[in-house]
């Protein structure tokens, strides 16, 4: 399948869902791809793309205006790597410190954050529900604006991703956020159901990484 009947048919996928396409961001994951097929992408109407490491997203968007595009950080934050990439990042998908909410702002004032959140209490990245209480707690009042949260769902079990995405949604409301950051490829028509106002999603756009 084509890039461009990729998006087409990510788009009848929100169609179908009740959604409507304007109150979604789709993030076309570009991690290990090349900078062709994000130019593709964008042709035909992508214009938020994701990247997980620092050194790939400078090399490739180096390379192209990106007026036009946002730039969303969805990896691991290195504090050393946000003032290179504080340039080009529009969106923070992985922020779990206050010290790094603190950088991404001295370098760019006017940039979207959004809070990573591990609902499985397992061993991967993301602030556990009394963890977000207290860094929540240390904002209020602040001048910071956190836009939302974003969640990963467990792999292979839709029921249990459901579960997650659903939470994710409530403690957006809970804390008067808007952005729902929930739903990759293989869990998108999960996380439409849920409530997701941002998906992100690799294979589904530019198909299977070589």
């Amino acid at each position: 399948m084509s890039i461009e009947e990729s998006i087409n048919a990510l788009k009848t996928r929100i169609d179908r869902s009740g959604r409507l396409l304007e109150d979604i961001k789709i993030v076309g994951v570009s991690k290990k791809q090349p900078i062709e097929k994000v130019l593709e992408a964008k042709k035909y109407g992508i214009t938020h793309f994701g990247e997980n490491y620092g050194s790939e997203l400078l090399e490739k968007f180096s390379q192209i205006e990106t007026n036009d595009i946002e730039i969303h950080f969805i990896g691991n934050i290195q504090r050393r790597e946000i003032k290179n990439l504080a340039t080009y990042v529009t969106w923070w998908h992985s922020v779990t410190r206050i010290n790094e909410i603190e950088e991404i702002l001295n370098r760019s004032p006017n940039a979207n954050i959004l809070i990573q959140l591990n609902l499985l209490d397992d061993g991967r990245r993301g602030l556990r529900r009394e963890d977000l209480k207290a860094v929540m707690r240390e904002l209020t009042g602040s001048l910071v604006q956190i836009r939302g949260f974003m969640s990963i769902g467990e792999n292979g079990n839709l029921e249990r991703t459901r579960s997650i995405f659903r939470e994710t949604k409530s403690l957006v409301a809970e804390y008067g956020l808007s952005e729902v950051s929930i739903g990759m490829t293989q869990d998108l028509d999960v996380a439409l159901d849920e409530g997701s106002t941002i998906v992100r999603v690799g294979e589904g756009i530019f198909g299977q990484r070589t």
